[in-house]
């Protein structure tokens, strides 16, 4: 397992990137769930209760990518 934090800098990169452009979609998301009828994309402001869904779900799937991209890049690079 400890092969996995052999590239740090791949983890953190992994995680940052697919943090931001994650919580970009899910506000998306957010807002086209809130206004299903309207045709004109509205951002919609998630209230802090929201806010804290979407960090926790961001958040763990942030660090699933960030860990499944290194030991994939370890995978492809030992062959």
């Amino acid at each position: 397992m400890l092969y996995i934090f052999k590239d740090k800098i791949l983890i953190f990169a992994s995680f940052f990137v697919f943090l931001i452009l994650n919580i970009i979609e899910n506000i998306i998301q957010f807002t086209i769930g809130r206004k299903q009828n309207s045709h004109i994309l509205e951002i919609i402001k998630p209230t802090k209760k929201d806010w804290i869904k979407i960090g926790i779900t961001t958040l763990i799937f942030a660090i699933a990518q960030g860990l499944l991209t290194s030991y994939f890049n370890y995978l492809f690079h030992k062959l």
